[in-house]
């Protein structure tokens, strides 16, 4: 009984914290993108992109994007919309394809130009797209001024008052417009696309030269995911391979993408840290290419000074840029308090973390550089400060000098990657904080106090009583789920991560457990995955079965790592594996119905 009763008190210390949100802290993950690709279609872009590089850089920009629920949607347009490839989740490479295939039919030859035509559309699609915490941004490819002269009852002024419209929609649903402006022959309007951009907090680009287009969407992809894009190159060619170093500075790299523009097609090949040649494409390493573009990923890429030889056409110039992908945040330890006096020093600290535990890598802070960011609410107004490391966590202090309402976050920065933690909110009043000192009755005579309304009294008893009725339902509902045995069964497989061998599977039923069964105990409690205790299958209403993983090793599902430690759904036929390093072993799970 007396679990059930810290279970009740567990919870009701919870309900007092959803009383009190400032309390809360939660990380936030890596940006993934909802895009919108805009491309002018008009017949003057055969002038300015002969080549169809535009095309190519598109193209890349989806290839760059990870199997993780991106979405992406296509618009082309003269003086109306011409073709649109709706937006659509990017799961796996057949979805890549897809798309490309979109960009490869794209015709250029339409008479007239009107950008509000195709920004219209690409707010609408933004607007209509299935619900996710994703990143949106619209990218536009365009070779310079609207052009309608020949379009009935259209003038620039109709233009001017849409496009006004547009940008007014897209600073209040947080959609920036990137502007990717071709300037062939000289006639770009600079200005116009640039207002574009910088009204809704985006940047604008221009080029004269459209084999820079690939590197240019390489920088809105980086920049947009919190990521940084490092030049490799450039190389010139010599019909011979190349080498080019490659650095993966820690173990913690999700996917390391790296990108060859040139003229003409490039080979690659490429050795590992041990000194041995990988076959290109294979199971962690995919290549696309194109007629100007090569893209190499490298999933889970092994720590160390990797070699990237490069053979490319003698004369031509190759660009290579690499772009890790992380998945890595910053977690913003929960401040002592909420509201501050003038005076008052604020102390932040904050470290790196993966799926809600701490990295324990030394490797990941060595460059980096962590900033205590506070912004005044009302005027917007950010102060910056230099954070010190202090062994694998950032601190920062800031004695606070003006009163307002404050939001407070932490960013780290390194050579290869941007994190932002969670922001909160502080109030900082016109005097400090520390509690006066008590004056001394002189007279020695006994206090007087004046009847408090028993208003408040109700209301605070008012509350307590709701507060402890939802304790009790709770309580009754987590004492039936502990009571609830678990539905189907999980295979399990050891493999010997040295020669790849796999045990005989081993069948658990989990309807032999009522509430929850850790892995370890699935396990037989095998001393060398004591670990694995921290990993749990627990039942949940309508005979589901959650997997929370608080171990220190990461879940793989399908080759990519799973966030669980807020519980992960399994559904039959799922499959996972983790990699218990300290054994040498990996252990593979498929759940069955």
């Amino acid at each position: 009984m007396r679990k059930y009763i810290n279970r009740i008190f567990i919870i009701g210390f919870a309900i007092m914290l959803l009383l009190f949100p400032s309390m809360l802290m939660a990380a936030t993950s890596d940006a993934q993108l909802d895009a919108v690709l805009v491309i002018d279609a008009s017949g003057s872009m055969k002038e300015t992109d002969p080549n169809k590089l535009g095309l190519e850089g598109v193209k890349l920009f989806v290839d760059m994007l990870g199997l993780t629920d991106n979405q992406v949607g296509v618009v082309t347009y003269g003086s109306d919309v011409s073709q649109t490839y709706p937006m659509s989740l990017v799961k796996n490479q057949s979805d890549k394809e897809n798309i490309k295939n979109f960009v490869d039919g794209i015709t250029r030859d339409l008479e007239y130009t009107d950008i509000t035509s195709g920004l219209k559309e690409a707010v609408k699609m933004l607007n209509q797209r299935n619900a996710s915490g994703n990143s949106p941004l619209i990218v536009v490819f365009t070779d310079g001024n609207n052009a309608i002269g020949g379009v009935a009852n259209r003038t620039p002024a109709d233009i001017d008052k849409d496009l006004a419209a547009i940008i007014s929609q897209a600073q209040s649903e947080g959609y920036p417009i990137y502007t990717i402006g071709l300037n062939d022959n000289g006639k770009l309007n600079e200005a116009y696309l640039e207002k574009i951009s910088v009204d809704t907090k985006a940047k604008a680009f221009a080029t004269k030269d459209p084999a820079e287009l690939p590197d240019i969407l390489t920088e809105i992809f980086a920049a947009h995911s919190n990521l940084k894009v490092q030049s490799l190159g450039p190389i010139t060619g010599t019909g011979n391979f190349e080498e080019v170093v490659v650095n993966i500075p820690n173990g913690n790299v999700l996917e390391a993408n790296l990108s060859a523009t040139s003229k003409s097609p490039v080979e690659f090949k490429l050795v590992d840290p041990n000194g041995n040649e990988q076959t290109i494409p294979s199971q962690n390493i995919t290549l696309h290419t194109s007629n100007s573009y090569s893209l190499l990923k490298l999933a889970r890429p092994m720590q160390g000074d990797w070699k990237l030889y490069v053979k490319g056409i003698a004369g031509d110039q190759i660009n290579i840029d690499l772009v890790y992908n992380y998945d890595i945040e910053v977690t913003m330890k929960p401040l002592s308090q909420s509201n501050y006096g003038v005076g008052d020093k604020l102390i932040v600290e904050a470290y790196l973390s993966l799926q809600g535990n701490a990295v324990n890598d030394p490797n990941l802070y060595n460059s980096a550089k962590g900033y205590l960011v506070l912004t005044e609410n009302q005027t917007g107004i950010e102060t910056r400060i230099n954070m010190q490391l202090q062994g694998q966590s950032f601190v920062g202090e800031y004695t606070l000098k003006d009163k307002g309402e404050y939001t407070v976050k932490v960013i780290v920065e390194d050579t290869s990657y941007v994190r932002e933690s969670t922001e909160t909110q502080i109030q900082v009043g016109a005097v400090a904080t520390t509690s006066p000192a008590a004056t001394p009755n002189l007279n020695n005579t006994e206090d007087t106090k004046e009847e408090s309304n028993p208003l408040w009294l109700y209301i605070g008893l008012g509350i307590l009583g709701v507060v402890l009725l939802i304790v009790i339902v709770l309580a009754l509902k987590a004492y039936k789920v502990a009571k609830t045995p678990l539905v189907g069964q999980v295979v399990l497989e050891l493999k010997d991560n040295t020669t790849g061998k796999l045990t005989p599977p081993q069948y658990k039923k989990l309807s032999l457990f009522q509430g929850k069964v850790s892995l370890h105990a699935l396990l037989q409690f095998a001393p060398e995955f004591k670990e694995t205790e921290k990993v749990i299958l627990k039942a949940a209403p309508g005979d589901k079965v959650i997997l929370y993983n608080n171990s220190a090793y990461a879940i793989e599902k399908s080759g990519r790592v799973v966030k669980a430690n807020e519980g992960l759904e399994l559904k039959k036929g799922d499959r996972l594996s983790i990699n218990i390093a300290d054994s040498g072993e990996t252990v593979q799970i498929e759940y069955l119905l």
